[in-house]
């Protein structure tokens, strides 16, 4: 859905709004006022993590304030975002709530819009704040020693999926008012209510921009000299048998203290990484479709949210019957069984290892679709931003969904 024009010309009146009903310095999510200026280091962090935002100006300038209590920190910047993006729908919602005890009883479709949206922005707000507490418990768990790079990836996940239904909830709320006719959308509420989904959005946005570049090696507790090395090479060795060598590697390095020299363990985080990256482009098309002009560019897109969707579930339930046929191995190999990976059967091994390959491959098809739609649509919706930028999302998912099916080609069953 492209915002209306109308939203970006009562955008700064918005925000006017809240500059008038806030305090004069960014909300701090924790009640207090923002830590004194940082120094030249974190400004430098928090201007180059910026960068990777649709934002950039906006997320500088709302986060710097903040920058001695993140410091050069990803998931402490990620976790201020969050705050942020959650104070600004706070803030937000109880405009909504002000907006409702003011509308006129003549205008029933204002009034159920608004309150719709009093729904969908509330439950918004309450996203970005779990999405922040669940930061912080890995952010303690980092502090407190680490903790495995798989639940690591759980926390930053899950997070992902809430910050993607906060957005979720956002358009919305800006729909109900286009879906309750041009009266609606052109009266006084509707622009106003356009206008501020404008601007939660662009925090929340950001928030799930940093939150994508959350490392997890920060997070995880580091293994041994020995450990590091061995788990280094036999990484090396393993994507050497992929299409992408230098990405396998680089992208599954960070979790070499979880898999060690395990096949099956290093497939599953392969798998996990191709469905990190394919839930971030998710949401990325996502967000484009909030910008296109429809027509045969934004059925593309439709299109790409639904196979890039699909794809990363066919992703995680890859990882998940990965991490079944790891957890028979385990307690095959404890009993002493001497048959090959799984649960005293070779053949359900097998079994195992063949519905990720088949769900890996979908996945793949599935991205191509993506591409292939675009290509579909005429040269001008290729030739398009929304084109160039889903062209090279899926040059990117595609490499890594490669590299885990390469992986799992490669476990001895």
């Amino acid at each position: 859905m492209a915002l209306p024009t109308r939203a970006i010309s009562l955008l700064s009146l918005f925000l006017l709004f809240i500059a008038a009903t806030s305090t004069t310095t960014p909300i701090d999510a924790a009640g207090g006022q923002p830590p004194s200026p940082s120094p030249a280091t974190s400004s430098t962090f928090v201007r180059s993590r910026c960068a990777t935002t649709r934002y950039p100006d906006i997320c500088y300038d709302y986060l710097l304030p903040y920058a001695s209590k993140f410091k050069t920190s990803h998931i402490k910047l990620a976790i201020t975002a969050c705050d942020v993006a959650a104070a600004r729908l706070r803030a937000f919602s109880g405009r909504i709530k002000d907006l409702l005890q003011h509308t006129g009883s003549g205008a029933p479709r204002v009034e159920a819009a608004l309150k719709d949206c009093k729904s969908t922005i509330s439950a918004a707000e309450d996203l970005a704040r779990e999405s922040s507490s669940e930061l912080g418990q890995l952010d303690t768990a980092a502090g407190g020693g680490g903790v495995s790079s798989r639940e690591a990836r759980l926390h930053v996940s899950n997070v992902k999926t809430w910050l993607s239904a906060a957005i979720t909830n956002e358009v919305t709320c800006s729909d109900g008012f286009e879906e309750a006719g041009e009266a609606a959308a052109a009266s006084p509420e509707g622009k106003e209510v356009v206008a501020g989904v404008a601007s939660v959005m662009q925090h929340t946005s950001i928030a799930l921009a940093l939150v994508n570049a959350v490392a997890v090696a920060e997070a995880t507790a580091p293994c041994s000299t020995t450990e590091s090395a061995s788990s280094s090479a036999f990484l090396r060795s393993r994507c050497a048998t992929t299409r992408y060598p230098d990405v396998c590697y680089d992208s599954l390095l960070p979790y070499a203290s979880e898999f060690k020299t395990s096949h099956v363990k290093l497939a599953v985080a392969a798998a996990d990484v191709a469905a990190a990256h394919l839930r971030a482009f998710s949401a990325k098309i996502k967000d484009l479709l909030l910008h296109t002009g429809g027509g045969r560019e934004d059925a593309a897109l439709h299109d790409c949210a639904s196979t890039i969707s699909a794809a990363a579930n066919l992703a995680r339930r890859s990882s998940a019957e990965l991490t079944r046929l790891d957890a028979a191995t385990a307690e095959a190999e404890s009993s002493s069984s001497t048959s090959a990976g799984g649960g005293g059967s070779s053949r359900l091994a097998r079994w195992q290892v063949s519905n990720a390959k088949t769900w890996l491959s979908a996945a793949m098809t599935n991205e191509g679709t993506c591409s292939d739609g675009f290509d579909d649509a005429g040269a001008a919706a290729t030739a398009s931003p929304a084109g160039k930028e889903v062209a090279a999302g899926v040059a990117i998912v595609t490499q890594h969904t490669s590299n885990a099916l390469a992986l799992v080609n490669g476990i001895p069953v």
